[in-house]
């Protein structure tokens, strides 16, 4: 008689065997995401949020010093607009009284920072107000365009009562708002969903690109970010160039470096919230004549994510792909959304199921609702691609030669 047939048993795993199994898994639960763009896109306000939802959030020492940088701001501002109002030779005959008073305060912040005197204070709050209400500095503000300052002006001119105040305490939009020049390079870790990532910070200013080259090994994505509000802005470093055809031209460079040849993009294009309210009043077609679509913001996002999904197709190497987000650093929830979708893309929710399974860890709540797809937003519950964000996943593809 036959003798029954069995199976052949699977080998085990030997301990060594095992070992390098749980190190690659190890490995492939922890991601290095660089984070690139212009100066003011908005990439130290992503990382602060980062912080404040999947981190320990900020220690008090930096929530100290973000009131001190929120006053600098001001004052910042301040020079920007006094040093415009003269430059753009805007009359300032029919207020005497704040003509002095501006002529003052370019006396007293020749160099670029105010003197002592002038720094922003209960004491001194008084002037910068007048300063900021003159219609003189207003009609700078209306050409703004012309002329670098921070696009967050009137937040922190409307505020500025609040951040000289003994008692202040930033909250979560002054968090996000306060800005300083990002200089060298900034790490911040937090784990979500099983997943270890690394945010790789750089300075945008030209003068910083060139510690970039140093961050490029080892990545596993990189995040490139545009504030939309660009096109109708300037370089801080150079106010005869635009800053969006600035990130166009540095967004193609980076594409086109052979140490990123098979590293995923993800571009965020940033502050939809400026930009919603920017467009209904400055004409896209004023930076890009091809532009046809008048003052619909989502006409304009549109056209500029095809301006950098065709920099893409044409510079990135034939392995490369694009992810396209649309959001504002300023709001949480947003950028909750937009990072999971990228950690999504970067471990796919079939992939963090087998990692799962090989530990013999069963799938939590968390677990169980990426593995359905969905990242639970408050829109939908369900899709993140479908409503949290803009997000459109495109191969790099090299025009025909013909074409």
């Amino acid at each position: 008689m036959g003798s029954a047939c069995c199976k052949p048993k699977e080998p085990e795993l030997t301990g060594l065997d095992a070992e390098l199994e749980a190190q690659r898994e190890a490995a492939a639960r922890k991601k290095r995401i660089l984070i690139l763009g212009t100066g003011e896109s908005g990439k130290s306000s992503l990382v602060k949020q980062v912080k404040q939802i999947f981190g320990a959030g900020l220690s008090p020492s930096e929530i100290r010093q973000i009131a001190v940088v929120l006053r600098e701001n001001v004052e910042t501002c301040c020079v920007s607009l006094v040093n415009a109002v003269r430059d753009l030779g805007i009359d300032t005959s029919a207020e005497p009284k704040t003509a002095a008073l501006l002529s003052e305060f370019a006396a007293a912040s020749e160099a670029g920072e105010v003197s002592p005197e002038w720094r922003l204070s209960e004491a001194t709050l008084p002037r910068y107000t007048e300063i900021w209400h003159s219609s003189s500095v207003q009609a700078a503000w209306e050409r703004r365009s012309e002329f670098w300052v921070l696009d967050a002006a009137r937040y922190y001119f409307e505020n500025a009562s609040r951040f000289v105040d003994p008692a202040f305490v930033p909250n979560e939009d002054d968090v996000v708002m306060a800005r300083v020049i990002t200089t060298g390079i900034a790490e911040t870790s937090y784990r979500d969903s099983g997943v270890d990532i690394t945010l790789v910070d750089v300075g945008g200013q030209r003068s910083e690109r060139r510690k970039w080259i140093r961050c490029f090994e080892g990545v596993d994505a990189v995040a490139f970010l545009c504030a939309l509000p660009e096109y109708d802005q300037v370089l801080y470093e150079d106010a005869s160039t635009n800053r969006m055809r600035e990130s166009l031209s540095l967004f193609a460079e980076v594409v086109a470096n052979p140490a990123f040849a098979r590293t995923p993009f993800f571009l965020l294009l940033n502050k939809k919230d400026l930009f919603e309210t920017m467009i209904a009043t400055r004409d896209l077609a004023a930076t890009f004549p091809e532009y046809r679509g008048g003052k619909d913001a989502s006409q304009a996002v549109g056209f500029i994510t095809k301006l950098f999904e065709e920099r893409f197709r044409e510079a990135a190497p034939a392995t490369g792909s694009l992810s396209c987000h649309v959001l504002s650093s300023r709001v949480r929830v947003e950028v909750r959304d937009t990072m999971k979708a990228v950690r999504r893309t970067l471990v796919p929710s079939s992939s963090m199921r087998a990692f799962d399974s090989s530990a013999g860890a069963g799938a939590g709540a968390g677990a169980r609702r990426d593995a359905a797809g969905g990242c639970g937003c408050a829109s939908c519950g369900l899709c993140c691609c479908a409503c949290c964000a803009s997000r459109a996943v495109i191969p790099a593809q090299r025009p025909h030669p013909g074409v």
